[in-house]
């Protein structure tokens, strides 16, 4: 479970200049218990240069190293459910995270997607137990179909 402070980085290259260890350091003088990185969008992995590197795991490594706890965080569309959950599976293993953040907005709140959120649920169960949703409040979004589908 997520308790403290904590960022979420949605571009690397736009934080402290994608520096790691600036990234870092600016986490650990804020206190920071927790640094979420965007790790994917849809069923494409994300935090890559247009060179193809992978940008997360220097900054991982470098908010490990200041004792900061590292998860991942994914925007969700419901449009290939499983998919999704494999793209989420494959990054945080492949990057060792600590946990992972569904980031399930508006494409949620449309009729008829609680199919989808059981099934990209019922996939993400099965290879990552730590799972949270980026809604603090989820009564304020009553519209995702949250209950059995959804994490709260």
């Amino acid at each position: 479970m997520l308790t403290g402070k904590g960022w979420f980085i949605w571009q690397i290259p736009r934080c402290a200049g994608g520096e790691p260890a600036a990234i870092a350091a600016r986490a650990a003088q804020a206190g920071c218990t927790h640094v979420l990185i965007k790790i994917a969008e849809r069923t494409h992995a994300f935090g890559f240069d247009r060179l193809g590197r992978d940008l997360a795991p220097p900054v991982v490594e470098a908010l490990r190293a200041q004792g900061i706890a590292v998860w991942g965080w994914h925007y969700v569309y419901g449009d290939n459910p499983v998919g999704e959950a494999g793209a989420a599976v494959q990054r945080v293993k492949q990057l060792g995270l600590d946990g992972y953040v569904i980031d399930a907005e508006q494409e949620y709140k449309h009729p008829g997607k609680a199919v989808s959120a059981r099934m990209f649920m019922n996939a993400l169960r099965q290879g990552l137990p730590q799972t949270h949703t980026s809604y603090r409040i989820p009564s304020y979004h009553q519209q995702l179909p949250w209950g059995d589908n959804l994490e709260q």
